[in-house]
């Protein structure tokens, strides 16, 4: 199709630059000046007043329009400050220009100042915006013609204004952020254009579908790995929620120091967009080591090695050793995206030794060691938006001995299975565990804000291998929220979780019940001090994050494990205050707990926030 010359298009963009920059241009005129002119119309005119010159005010003595054609003068006078006989100065001018300016009507605004009758003359020559006859809507589907046009609400037959199309372009792009679509409505200049022969006001409304995600600043991560946690699917148009959880994701993955919000880039037509993505990568490989002191176990030490992103796949591979009072080693592999999938399977090898204590009546009535080595397999199912499930079979070899010296021995549930009477009680165990969780927090390492419910349902013995058949069951619900408007960094978190076990087949050993107490659960207290077939915890904390690599927290747990050995539910709580360290090995934390009642309080290590 030829153009024809004589058809122009005006920009809009064009309209609102040239009114922008109306007030800049003043045409002074020169006179000749006389010794009892006033000061300040010889300032205007470029002159300075001889010495001794009589100061007089500068007043205005005359005024005009001049340019209008379509806007009424009288609404232009309504607007302005000038009149004739107020005194004059460049402020007034100025103040007038952006009354002008903000009417909307013109794309351009020159005052003209010349001395005139003892005085000065003010002349505002203006040029109108486009007379418009018609409006044309074009591109949309997701919101219907009308809701723009109500939206726009651009007077036909009348002179263009530019200072409601503005705000009209604001209420349209508010009607697709209303539905959840990001990039859409009027995003660029050249969406507009006004047909200066036939007046016609065109408005191009872009609804552009995804053609592709590019990611930039990754050197080792690999493409998929980035794109494929993202909601974004090509095609389709972008919503607001996918994008922001898509960034998340992307951001929680861990691997990345920052993840910027992309750019879109449009095509001509607006039919369709690339999103350019910027990451910066930040070590992912880790090595942790430290140290901390048990009542039970003595010193202990640990070396933890891991690599959350091997060879840019996104694969965690680990290896831990724990040495001391309490001797342990892990070494398990983790595939996030089996074949390509959302599905994640995970290996597991583990060998434990750890001292343990029966505690009843704040008395110790048994000491024992614990060693656990077996194997673990996991495999998890994203199954909705922050949705997931995940099934874990554990095969493991369990060696418990009594702890002589001290008159301490088995506890009393497996001395019932010491057959020998040698104070050495040997069996194997399988357990199968499946947990559905829903996940919305901003940062799991370290949320502050959004919540997490996770509930599990678990199977030992019964039908797998095992001395004892029992069924367990668990919930976990967690929820943060930041108060940055009272103080920066500040955060309220708080957790609250539950369980309950069915017994099938025997009794309960004591080393398979709840146990609380100790740095992960109710701090302040010896660990594993409370045990029972049900428990309830509850746990609030204050964080403040001072630095970005110091922090405090204060604390109030309550708890119980009950419903064994005749205890009831009766609750123990403790408070305390917490350091917080976030190091080149690790984020480490460190908490003072005091229990309410008489006793003293307990320092507790740990690693990472508690929940």
């Amino acid at each position: 199709m030829k153009i024809r010359p004589s058809l122009k298009r005006l920009s809009i963009l064009a309209l609102v630059t040239a009114l922008a920059a109306s007030g800049a241009a003043l045409a002074l005129a020169k006179t000749a000046t006389k010794e009892d002119q006033p000061a300040g119309l010889a300032k205007i005119l470029g002159e300075e007043p001889k010495k001794g010159a009589k100061q007089k005010p500068l007043k205005i003595t005359g005024f005009e329009i001049v340019g209008n054609q379509n806007v009424s003068e009288q609404v232009i006078l309504l607007t302005l400050e000038s009149k004739i006989g107020k005194d004059f100065s460049q402020e007034l001018v100025d103040r007038d220009v952006r009354a002008l300016r903000n009417l909307g009507y013109f794309s351009t605004i020159v005052p003209q100042i010349t001395p005139y009758r003892s005085g000065v003359k003010v002349v505002y020559r203006v040029v109108e915006n486009p007379y418009i006859k018609d409006v044309k809507i074009s591109g949309n589907g997701l919101v219907s013609t009308a809701d723009i046009l109500k939206a726009l609400n651009v007077k036909k037959n009348a002179i263009l204004n530019v200072s409601q199309l503005q705000e009209a372009i604001k209420r349209i792009n508010k009607l697709y952020s209303d539905k959840g679509l990001a990039y859409c409505g009027i995003l660029n200049q050249d969406q507009f254009g006004i047909d200066s022969t036939t007046q016609i006001l065109s408005i191009r409304i872009a609804e552009p579908k995804l053609r592709e995600v590019k990611v930039t600043g990754n050197k080792k991560t690999k493409n998929k790995v980035i794109t494929r946690e993202m909601f974004l699917k090509k095609g389709d148009v972008v919503r607001t929620e996918d994008l922001k959880r898509s960034l998340r994701n992307v951001y929680n993955l861990g691997y990345f120091e920052d993840v910027k919000p992309p750019e879109p880039k449009l095509t001509i037509d607006k039919q369709f967009m690339d999103l350019e993505m910027e990451v910066k990568e930040q070590k992912t490989g880790s090595a942790s080591f430290g140290g901390g002191y048990s009542s039970v176990n003595g010193v202990i030490g640990f070396l933890d090695l891991a690599e959350s992103n091997f060879r840019g796949n996104g694969q965690t591979v680990r290896a831990k050793i724990q040495f001391g009072g309490e001797k342990s080693y892990v070494l398990s592999f983790v595939e996030p995206w089996f074949q390509d999938r959302p599905v994640s399977l995970g290996l597991s090898l583990f060998k434990t030794a750890v001292d343990r204590q029966e505690i009843q009546n704040r008395s110790v009535v048994s000491r024992f060691r614990e060693r656990r080595d077996g194997q673990s397999v996991t495999g998890g199912w994203r199954v909705g938006r922050d949705q997931r499930l995940a099934t874990t079979f554990t095969n493991e070899n369990v060696e418990v001995n009594g702890l002589g010296g001290l008159g301490f021995g088995l506890p009393a549930d497996l001395q019932r299975l010491d057959k020998n009477a040698d104070g050495k009680v040997e069996y194997g165990e399988q357990s199968l565990r499946l947990t559905w969780t829903s996940d919305d927090r901003d940062n799991p390492m370290n949320p502050h804000s959004g919540q997490r419910l996770s509930l599990t349902g678990g199977v030992t013995g019964v039908f797998l291998k095992g001395p004892n058949g029992f069924y367990q069951y668990t919930g976990d619900y967690r929820r943060y929220r930041t108060f940055d408007d009272v103080a920066d960094g500040l955060t309220l978190a708080g957790r609250v979780r539950a369980g309950h076990t069915s017994v099938v087949d025997g009794e309960l050993r004591f080393i398979d019940r709840f146990a609380l107490g100790g740095t992960d659960t109710l701090r302040g207290f010896e660990d594993r001090e409370f045990t029972g077939k049900d428990f309830l915890l509850g746990n609030i904390e204050v964080r403040k994050q001072f630095t970005k690599m110091f922090g405090l927290a204060a604390f109030v747990d309550s708890g119980d494990a009950f419903s064994s050995d005749g205890r009831d539910l009766d609750l123990k709580s403790s408070y305390g205050l917490g350091l917080r360290l976030n190091t080149p090995l690790g984020p480490f934390r460190l908490d003072y707990g005091k229990p309410f009642d008489d006793r003293d309080g307990r320092f507790h290590f740990g690693i990472g926030q508690q929940f």
